[in-house]
Formats: C-alpha cells, sequence, structure tokens
C-alpha cells in the first residue's frame, strides 16, 4: 500500500463525497479480492464469503464519511467484513447457503465444488490455527499479500504477521494452497461480483 496507492484512496472517496458514486468501483476493484479472502478465512464457506463481500461493500458505501484518513481504510474493510459474516452466520436463514443468481454464460467457478473439494480439506487442514492466523494465510494464498501488508490489514506488528505466516505456510500442505489459489482465482476476481456490489 504506497503512497500512490493512498492518494488514489483518497481521491475515490472524495469524489463519491462530490456526488460521483461510481467513483466507489476503484475501491471495490482494488479491496474485493482482501474482502473476500478474510470472509472466506472466517466462515470457512464459500457462498457466506460471497454474501459477506457484497454486504461489506454496501456497508462501506453507506458509512464512507467515517473514513477520514484513507491509509484506514484497507483495515476498516477487512473489520467491516468480519462484521457481516458474524451477521450472516448468526442468522442462518433457509437461503444463506444458497449461492446468488449468477450470469450463466460468465466463466466462474463452482462454489459448491469448491466448498466440498477445495475449501473444506483446507480448514481442516488449518483446524488448529487461530482466526488471525487464518486470515493471514488466505490473505498470502489468496492476494499475494505479504507480512507488511497483512500486519496493515489485520492492524498486528509486523513480526506478528511473519511468524504466523511461517508456522501457517509451514503446516499447511503446499499442494493443497495451491490448488485452492488457483480454482479460487476467477472468484476471487470476479468482475461479475463487482457490477453486482455496484448494482447493489
Amino acid at each position: 500500500m504506497g503512497i500512490k496507492g493512498v492518494k488514489k484512496d483518497q481521491a475515490a472517496v472524495k469524489q463519491v463525497f462530490k456526488g460521483r458514486p461510481d467513483a466507489f468501483r476503484h475501491i471495490i476493484e482494488k479491496y474485493q479480492p482482501v474482502v473476500c479472502a478474510v470472509a472466506l478465512a472466517q466462515s470457512g464457506h464459500a457462498v457466506v464469503a460471497d454474501k459477506a463481500v457484497v454486504a461489506t461493500f454496501k456497508a462501506a458505501f453507506e458509512r464512507l464519511q467515517s473514513i477520514t484518513d484513507a491509509k484506514r481504510l484497507p483495515h476498516w474493510l477487512c473489520a467491516l467484513a468480519h462484521k457481516e459474516v458474524e451477521i450472516l452466520t448468526g442468522n442462518r436463514g433457509p437461503d444463506l447457503l444458497k449461492p446468488r443468481d449468477r450470469d450463466p454464460s460468465a466463466k466462474l467457478a463452482d462454489l459448491v465444488w469448491l466448498q466440498n473439494e477445495l475449501v473444506e480439506p483446507l480448514f481442516e487442514e488449518m483446524g488448529p490455527f487461530s482466526l488471525q492466523e487464518r486470515k493471514g494465510l488466505l490473505l498470502n494464498v489468496l492476494c499475494g499479500a505479504d507480512a507488511g501488508e497483512i500486519a496493515a490489514y489485520l492492524k498486528i506488528e509486523t513480526r506478528e504477521a511473519q511468524e504466523d505466516l511461517a508456522r501457517t505456510r509451514e503446516n499447511v500442505e503446499k499442494k493443497l494452497l495451491k490448488e485452492i489459489a488457483g480454482a479460487l482465482a476467477p472468484e476471487i476476481n470476479s468482475k461479475e461480483r463487482m457490477v453486482h456490489v455496484m448494482r447493489e
């Protein structure tokens, strides 16, 4: 998160305040993968994470006036994602685990297959680790975040993030991490989700 990135974030926020809500697109495009990784790490469920991403950006847009420092934006979005997952998993309804309607022509990951074949085995491997450690690992695997970025997203010390990441990567099967990263790439970087968020 360099100075240029912070300035772009700040500019996007200012444009929204000036009556250009479409400027929020920059924030969605930039932080969608991070929000998805955090939501998946907390929920352990691909469909819940998908719903939490949409809910997080809706909440962020509605409360954008509370952001006075663009440097806080990544951490704030991660905190919102955490809260939205808690809301979703605390209010389990019959449709909670039903994937949202998607464009049939879009090439997206099969969330049911992902859940059964990759997410659940991954979370079995990650069972002994804390929520913070799981978030750090998925931010690294799915978003390429290094220890410094993970520390900023999760508001922890860089050294702590380094130690967590080294421990979790060593203990979780590397092949499984590669598989889940490859299979989730279309979903994490989904333009369809971004359009869905913008529409909402």
